[in-house]
């Protein structure tokens, strides 16, 4: 027996030592000439980033610009208290990211994260002593990120004095780290000490990205190769080998001042926006780095649709850049992974900030806020949702060349469906869609959406802002898509369906004019016109009997003269049959005795399941599948029966009522026929049961057919003692062999 568990014990060992080699198996990452390789050789940075959680920013918490600092004495003066806005910071960084974020960030196939953070969670300007603050956070991403094999990628986004004037440098507009520079450099040489020494050893953290877009004036230009130099000297000294990110002035776009390069493990980082795809910097980027040498990373893109991501991922991995998009994570925005709405009492708050709205009492922005920050929780809140399009954009190789569909639309002769305007394909313009503005190419050129809602793409998906309050615009059915003919805009739908044969497809719009809409499907085009309704007053707009072939098939509308505004196409087959739950039972009323259930429902296709409840007294209680169903009561009463059907689209339910006594042939008191005597009656506390034949036993039902007593016998004449018993009306049952009777009796 010691053997036996001894062998187990040493199983369990290896399997435990076995799983932590293949977490560590790919080693840190190291700069390989102009490669970043681990220990499974090269490997390419596919990631995004945490931005927002670690430091806020204005515009990402869908408040105005403000930089972190500003935002959160903002927060302070709202609730009447700085203490309560460090309280909801520390809630938020709690809240914002959890492993439910890195399970989706895994499962969409990014194998990197890239981690802004604020000085001040390692460092308190008060003390001016170092702080542990930011490691719990840290400490749980790397747990999270090591399971599924992604680096973590540290970034100072706000450095000591602020790198930049810009908000999210957080200087205050001074830029201070380079005015006051001795002072400043200081710290930030002790910030990253501190966290090379917590981090030194762990291979997950795939690097330190050790400015986040620098910007000074010219004669401290020198100044940002001279920072870099002394922080790497510092990272080194503690024994840490870690891979270090530099990157350029100009917010990280000119790389001209950081030659030569001064470490053996390091690697130039590039932050590129609203431009087009063969910008000149792009050429001195590359030249940069080939020059140096050594890695170039895309540290941050983005802000922009799905179409331009993936051009600039495509020309990214074709000079063999790695990448970080930004953001992951942003409020009341389309542009990113994971989408958070705004709640009643956020929008509030946010539109006061922007100098929108009231200013809501110091209570209510505390406890809004507060209620926010738990229900903005991917994990368990109620306001998280995510963009499916934006990923797939990034990580799906034919985005370009291939339309698929946001979510499976399948049909058989047993279903419709209901498909929002703002479900369409996902895939690249001219492919999944065509818009004539689709992507933004120039910081000064204009919205390339008129919609901002849901999709990231240059499909204009709007708000119905007439029925709804403001801050509730992610009612997902009164979404629609504004397309008009005069920039040839159509959109697809990919369907499977199941059979072929005749479909109908009803489309809900809304027109200012009267316009025409095309339909193209299985090879055939048709039109229809959508009558002038004004734009509020939403009509169906129907093309009936369209024969359709079996298989996957793209639906491509058009609106060939005028615009629209579309809500949803529903699809279903001119087979089709609603879903009903229905039954019929044998008898409704009478007595306690078997009754047959048959289930007669329509439009159940085979993996239908059938849940049925046959209410209190009932044997067998419940059952599954179709029937029938032979069921026996034990009380009388009256019995709830509930039928459920689920046929994978719909869930649909009948309720009917059995009212059953205690009886012989449906009568309640078969007097006439009762070979007994019971009395006195009305009775005061002791009733008697006189026959001609013996008693097996006695029950006592109050008028709701609960039981309340009984007794078992083997007498002719019985008393029974009723003395608690409340005055008012009963139903006894007496029971002799396999015959029963029942009476109605009357207590004083």
């Amino acid at each position: 027996m010691k053997n036996k568990l001894f062998k187990q014990y040493l199983l369990f060992i290896s399997l435990v030592l076995l799983s932590t080699s293949q977490l560590i198996a790919q080693g840190f990452l190291k700069r390989s000439g102009r490669n970043i390789k681990n220990d499974n050789g090269n490997i390419l940075l596919k990631g995004t980033n945490l931005g927002n959680w670690l430091m806020q920013e204005g515009y990402l918490m869908d408040a105005g610009s403000q930089s972190h600092t500003e935002f959160w004495n903002e927060i302070a003066s709202l609730t009447g208290s700085t203490q309560k806005a460090i309280t909801l910071r520390e809630e938020w960084m709690k809240n914002y990211i959890t492993k439910a974020d890195i399970d989706t960030i895994a499962a969409a196939g990014y194998n990197s994260v890239r981690v802004p953070f604020h000085y001040n969670l390692f460092y308190n300007e008060s003390t001016q002593q170092l702080t542990n603050d930011g490691f719990k956070y840290i400490d749980d991403l790397l747990v999270w990120c090591a399971e599924f094999k992604i680096y973590v990628i540290l970034d100072m986004h706000a450095a000591p004095g602020g790198q930049n004037w810009a908000h999210h440098g957080d200087g205050n507009g001074n830029a201070a780290l380079w005015s006051n520079y001795t002072a400043n450099k200081a710290k930030s040489v002790k910030i990253w000490e501190h966290i090379a020494t917590k981090y030194k050893n762990n291979p997950w953290v795939g690097g330190y990205d050790l400015l986040n877009e620098p910007d000074m004036a010219g004669g401290d230009e020198w100044k940002l190769r001279d920072y870099y130099v002394a922080v790497t000297a510092a990272i080194r000294a503690k024994g840490d080998n870690h891979l270090v990110f530099a990157e350029g002035k100009n917010f990280a776009v000119f790389l001209g001042l950081l030659q030569p390069t001064w470490d053996n493990n390091m690697a130039f980082s590039i932050h590129n926006y609203w431009e087009d795809f063969d910008p000149p910097h792009w050429g001195d980027q590359l030249w940069e780095a080939q020059n140096a040498n050594i890695p170039l990373w895309l540290g941050e893109f983005g802000e922009n649709s799905n179409n331009w991501n993936n051009e600039m991922i495509t020309l990214s991995e074709k000079n063999n850049v790695g990448w970080a998009v930004w953001n992951y994570k942003k409020v009341g925005s389309m542009s990113n992974s994971m989408g958070v709405r705004w709640s009643e009492g956020y929008w509030n708050i946010k539109e006061y900030l922007r100098g929108n709205g009231n200013k809501p009492s110091q209570n209510d922005a505390y406890n809004d806020f507060l209620y926010f920050i738990k229900e903005a929780n991917t994990t368990s809140g109620s306001l998280c949702y995510h963009h499916l399009d934006f990923d797939d954009a990034l990580l799906r190789p034919d985005f370009k060349t291939k339309a698929i569909p946001y979510k499976d639309q399948s049909i058989s002769s047993y279903n419709e469906i209901k498909i929002k305007a703002w479900e369409y394909d996902m895939g690249s313009n001219n492919i999944a869609y065509n818009d004539k503005v689709f992507e933004k190419t120039c910081k000064d050129c204009g919205a390339w959406n008129d919609g901002w809602t849901i999709r990231c793409d240059g499909a204009d998906i709007k708000r119905d802002w007439i029925w709804r309050p403001d801050w509730n615009q992610w009612n997902w059915d009164t979404l629609m898509y504004n397309f008009k003919s005069t920039d040839n805009e159509w959109v697809s739908y990919t369907i499977n369906f199941n059979s072929s044969g005749e479909h109908n497809f009803t489309f809900n719009m809304a027109t200012g004019t009267t316009s025409t809409i095309r339909m193209e499907i299985n090879g055939q085009s048709y039109t229809q016109t959508v009558q002038k309704s004004g734009w509020s007053n939403f009509n169906d707009v129907n093309f009936n009997n369209i024969n359709i072939s079996a298989g996957s098939r793209q639906l491509k509308l058009y609106v060939a003269t005028g615009s629209v505004d579309f809500k949803f196409l529903t699809v279903r087959s001119n087979t089709y049959s609603p879903l009903r739950a229905d039954f019929s039972a044998s008898r409704t009323t009478g007595c306690l005795d078997k009754i047959t259930f048959t289930n007669t429902s329509a439009g159940t296709p085979p993996e239908t399941t059938y849940q049925w409840n046959f209410g209190n007294g009932a044997t067998p209680s419940a059952a599954t599948g179709k029937g029938p169903h032979e069921v026996s009561y034990s009380i009388p009463g009256k019995k709830n029966i509930l039928l459920s059907l689920n046929n994978g689209e719909s869930v649909e339910t009948k309720l009917a009522y059995l009212n059953l006594t205690d009886c012989i042939s449906g009568t309640l008191d078969n007097t006439q026929s009762l070979p007994f005597n019971i009395y006195p009656m009305p009775f005061n506390n002791t009733l008697t049961v006189e026959g001609t034949t013996e008693i097996n036993a006695i029950e006592l039902y109050n008028i709701k057919g609960e039981l309340i007593y009984n007794k078992t016998s083997s007498k002719v004449i019985d008393t029974i003692n009723l003395q608690e018993l409340k005055s008012g009306l009963y139903l006894i049952k007496i029971q002799s062999g396999d015959n029963y009777w029942t009476k109605q009796i009357i207590k004083k």
